[in-house]
């Protein structure tokens, strides 16, 4: 599994703006089962830090 990679990715995601787009980017798409679960885990991790304001987001981007 790639963990290194995948949480490279997950921190490199976090600091770009949010857009609305749908759909997985070419490197999601390449994910195993075992590597999409850890993926999912890593954004909820993302998420409890921010609930919890331990981190910033950028604001989404509107267009």
């Amino acid at each position: 599994m790639r963990k290194d990679e995948i949480k490279k990715y997950v921190e490199k995601q976090i600091k770009i703006p949010g857009t609305d787009a749908v759909g997985l980017t070419e490197f999601e798409k390449t994910f195993s089962k075992e590597e999409w679960n850890y993926y999912m885990d890593l954004l909820r991790d993302v998420s409890e830090r921010y609930a919890k304001g331990e981190i910033d987001i950028p604001e989404p981007l509107v267009g």
